[in-house]
């Protein structure tokens, strides 16, 4: 799940340094690492350093679980995780497809980029080993020092859960801490 996360994420952080408009040129419905590094300019353009990264999910709907269990699931959810990481001057000025988890066997894509000003929005889906799927929906604003998302997250094919899937709502949030420790 974290690997799920971490990778939504990512594609964020790829995702605030586009340029504007949308990213999937040849309308295959795909957006390709080369696709969002032709998008990419200046303006947005994150700038180099180590950044926090915190994602954490406020809501969470599996139909059919009991109430006792998804509420110590939301509560566990809330909590969140935080990661720290390094973005090079390198990264920064052209980010790359193994900067942002976009590798090609992560099984995830980006089927929408769009931003306007300093607004992002973007939709990744998944598809897991053992038939999960996963698809994201992400809203929110970023400058070159950090973002803040909320994120909309589906969920099918978790081992536990009905076929129903689950729904996840959350926020992700980043900021620039200062150069990367030598």
């Amino acid at each position: 799940m974290k690997k799920l996360l971490f990778l939504g994420a990512a594609s964020l952080a790829m995702a605030a340094c586009s340029s504007g408009g949308d990213a999937d040129r040849d309308g295959d419905g795909n957006i390709t690492a080369e696709e969002a590094r032709a998008t990419m300019g200046d303006v947005g353009q994150m700038t180099a350093g180590q950044y926090e990264m915190s994602m954490n999910f406020t809501e969470v709907d599996i139909p059919g679980m009991p109430d006792s269990v998804k509420g110590m699931m939301t509560e566990r959810m809330a909590k969140g995780f935080t990661v720290k990481h390094c973005i090079t001057e390198e990264q920064a000025k052209d980010p790359g497809a193994e900067m942002f988890g976009q590798k090609e066997d992560s099984g995830c894509k980006m089927e929408s980029l769009n931003r306007s000003g300093n607004n992002m929005k973007a939709k990744m889906s998944c598809d897991q080993p053992g038939g999960i799927k996963m698809t994201m929906d992400m809203d929110g604003d970023f400058s070159s020092n950090g973002y803040t998302m909320q994120i909309n997250q589906q969920m099918s094919g978790v081992p536990g859960v009905g076929e129903e899937g689950m729904t996840m709502k959350g926020t992700i949030t980043a900021k620039r801490l200062g150069d990367c420790p030598s």
